[in-house]
């Protein structure tokens, strides 16, 4: 059988018996059976099961600091509770290899696929997993409910990030960035050929942005988790079912209109390698929280803030409901 397949084949196959009792003995080893050990063991392997990409050593540390409280309000408080050492600690046998001299590569992910089934199985829900013979629908049901309560997880992580009263006070970018935004980027800055760009189909952002000057959010107080926070919450947003649906005054809050809060994520999310040249268009005056939910919010949070939601509130913009059905069908 081709390499390919028999991957494919491997990573469907559900969990043997013998291999969650093994990853339940090196999380018990690991966690030296402490309960504080396990519940940052529990909540980093919990993100790792549902992260959109590789986190680096600090965006895991920082996320799995604010995903074990629950009344951090600023950086600076979150910023204490940090400690990237004893996160690797503990759930060094269940990822990947990585380079611990590089705290801020994207490199951490679990190592098998199987380490996500052992996290469904066991950390997302409190309800106990049926073994045996049983039909395999009730099992795959289950298995997407609590895959829907991940979503719900690291959602709530990330709107809580945006959320942190930094954040929303002080603004992205310096006055000295936006000035340099405006000027031409590139190694031809200089140069006054204005010739077409070859289209390359096989060039990555990375390549494709080297070039470009660059910017960092921590050096404004945004720290670790803001970029993934900001560019990767709308992922997570549009699964959430009714099961889960988060506060509306929640996301009111992160996409209220006119908000440096919601300017800062805004800016954030279309320039996801942190270059000051935007990847894709993305103006911050035309949204408000119904256009941010009905263009990327799910149908059932949708209907939840149709129904329940005051348009007429200042965090909504002049004839909202008009303006999100002009984004709609732009």
């Amino acid at each position: 059988m081709a390499f390919d397949p028999m991957k494919s084949f491997l990573e469907e196959m559900s969990l043997p018996e013998q291999l969650l009792e093994v990853y339940s003995t090196l999380l018990s080893c690991c966690s030296s059976n402490d309960l504080e050990n396990l519940k940052i063991a529990s909540t980093a392997l919990k993100i790792l099961a549902i992260i959109n990409r590789n986190l680096s050593i600090l965006e895991l540390s920082w996320v799995v600091a604010l995903g074990t409280t629950q009344h951090v309000t600023t950086v600076d408080a979150l910023a204490k509770l940090v400690d990237h050492q004893r996160v690797m600690r503990l759930i060094h046998q269940f990822i990947a290899h990585v380079e611990f001299r590089d705290v801020r590569k994207h490199q951490v992910r679990l190592v098998h696929q199987s380490v996500k089934e052992f996290v469904l199985k066991n950390f997302v829900s409190n309800q106990p997993w049926r073994h045996g013979p049983i039909s395999r629908e009730p099992d795959d049901m289950i298995l997407d409910q609590r895959y829907e309560s991940l979503q719900a997880f690291i959602l709530d992580i990330c709107a809580r990030y945006l959320l942190l009263e930094d954040i929303g006070r002080r603004t992205l970018f310096s006055e000295e960035l936006v000035a340099i935004a405006e000027l031409p980027q590139g190694s031809d800055i200089f140069n006054d050929n204005e010739g077409s760009i070859e289209y390359d189909g096989h060039c990555t952002w990375d390549a494709w942005e080297e070039d470009m000057i660059n910017f960092d959010p921590t050096d404004r107080g945004f720290r670790e988790f803001f970029v993934y926070a900001s560019c990767h919450w709308l992922n997570h947003f549009c699964t959430i079912t009714a099961e889960h649906i988060p506060s509306l005054e929640t996301i009111e809050k992160i996409c209220q209109a006119g908000s440096t809060r919601l300017s800062n994520w805004i800016q954030q999310n279309c320039r996801p390698g942190c270059t000051l040249t935007p990847r894709f268009e993305f103006e911050s005056s035309l949204y408000d929280p119904l256009s941010i939910t009905s263009l990327y919010g799910s149908v059932a949070m949708l209907r939840d803030m149709l129904e329940n939601s005051s348009f007429d509130k200042n965090g909504f913009l002049e004839q909202s409901a008009m303006r999100a059905a002009h984004e709609i069908f732009r």
